[in-house]
């Protein structure tokens, strides 16, 4: 029974417990030339896929998604009509269906998982079910449920190369959507999509990069201050140097107009930063240069076309409301003092960022001394290294930035209280130093962690 013609099927009721074939003819010559190309159009130049499994019932999840897409559509013409008098100075917003329908945007941001990582999920996600792990199961849900919400823009962080091209894009080209994919650099396969409704906006700038290709080496010549900041810091810090060139980490940035309101535009930003907690020093520094590459977008946009865009940053950050990434997004400013400059100095290339360092280490647990083995296996970066000695400097740290916390009281205590006091106190500090030493050796090695950290 012929059920469609179109590139793309979407089963319903009647097709439950039943199998669907997909035929592909190849294209009817226009000229001779071309008919001994392709042959004819026939069924014995045809190609069959018959799906091994049939049709079943889609699950609980696209219910929910559809739920909260009716919640978030109520929520938005509540909010409309408690502000429709201030938005605009007061000019009139038509409340209707559809986003088309007003002034209001919406846009969602998904880290999808790629596939290409799927041999890490039962030690990252060990209560799903492997078989829920399955490509052509998966990401039909993940598209249903990105698709739900009918957004005007979608960023989308973890999508592989291959799936895009075969999957994401041509489903959502087929909704009226624009897209564009950026691959990571390395062998990640994977990277960052951005759709965009066409009846929505005019694409006036696209631009996509690598963050290990900033800062430019022509930065300081072209007067880059931030860019120069940047290369100024990684060039006093061998380690930072290192450890950014192997970064695959891209951006994607896009000036769009309305087509509705023409006079209306907005750069869209989506990125997907390095996934290492301990690296925040690394993600602070990604998310300066991705915004002041937005800066430069917003500058010529005004000069370009006489435009003022809003500024819109999407993606996964890996960084939690705490860190030192979302205070500088929410208040523009972050101290030298911040405490994630401490942990990032610590984080080296090796065990959060190597599966073969993860080996080292799972190996090093299975062994009669766990802690011992643990804390002397080598940091990876060339130095020689060992994890100890590494906590132990980090403990070190901690302890000046404990002392420089507490502030004015501490400062001006007179010199020569300190002085007089100096060789007591440092006698009694190192023999309470060595006993807690003692003691946290004999703990787990996340205990040992957390006891060096929090000393």
């Amino acid at each position: 029974v012929l059920v469609g013609t179109d590139r793309r099927y979407f089963p319903s009721e009647a097709d439950l417990g039943c199998k669907l074939q997909v035929l592909a003819r190849p294209p009817i010559a226009q000229t001779p030339e071309l008919s001994e190309l392709l042959g004819v159009d026939e069924d014995a130049a045809a190609a069959v896929f018959t799906f091994r499994e049939s049709v079943v019932a889609a699950p609980e999840v696209i219910a929910c998604s559809q739920s909260r897409c009716l919640a978030l559509d109520s929520q938005r013409t509540s909010w409309l009509q408690e502000n429709a008098l201030a938005l605009e100075s007061g000019n009139r917003i038509e409340i209707g269906e559809g986003t088309s329908s007003n002034k209001l945007l919406r846009i969602i941001s998904y880290n999808v998982l790629a596939d290409t990582y799927r041999h890490c999920w039962d030690q990252m996600f060990p209560y799903c079910d492997p078989v829920l792990h399955e490509a052509d199961r998966r990401l039909q849900l993940a598209r249903t449920e990105v698709a739900s919400y009918q957004a005007d823009l979608i960023c989308l962080q973890e999508i592989d190369t291959r799936l895009y091209d075969t999957f994401w894009k041509p489903n959502f080209e087929a909704d009226g959507y624009v897209g564009y994919h950026t691959e990571k650099i390395g062998a990640s396969n994977e990277g960052c999509a951005l759709f965009i409704r066409q009846d929505r906006f005019e694409v006036l700038e696209f631009q996509d990069f690598a963050l290990s290709e900033r800062p430019r080496p022509e930065a300081k010549q072209r007067g880059l201050v931030v860019e120069t900041a940047v290369e100024e810091l990684m060039g006093s810090t061998e380690v930072l140097k290192d450890l950014w060139g192997r970064l695959g980490t891209v951006a994607q940035l896009t000036l769009l107009r309305s087509k509705e309101f023409p006079t209306k535009a907005l750069v869209i930003c989506n990125t997907h930063l390095y996934f290492a907690d301990m690296a925040r020093h690394v993600k602070i520094l990604q998310t300066v240069l991705i915004l002041e590459e937005a800066h430069r977008m917003l500058e010529e946009a005004a000069s370009k076309w006489g435009l003022r865009p809003g500024l819109v940053l999407c993606g996964d950050l890996n960084s939690a409301p705490h860190t030192a990434v979302l205070q500088y997004l929410l208040t523009g400013y972050l101290s030298a003092g911040h405490p994630d400059w401490v942990t990032g100095s610590a984080f080296r290339w090796g065990f959060a960022s190597s599966r073969g360092a993860a080996r080292d280490m799972k190996s090093a647990f299975l062994t009669a001394d766990k802690l011992g083995d643990v804390l002397q296996l080598k940091l990876g970066n060339g130095s020689g290294e060992t994890l100890q000695e590494r906590l132990e400097c980090l403990k070190r740290m901690r302890t000046c930035w404990m002392f420089l916390s507490e502030g004015s009281d501490t400062i001006n205590v007179a010199l020569g209280d300190l002085v007089e006091e100096g060789e007591d106190a440092e006698e009694e500090e190192l023999k309470s130093g060595a006993e807690e030493e003692d003691e946290t050796l004999n703990q787990t090695l996340w205990h040992a962690l957390e006891a060096s950290l929090a000393k």
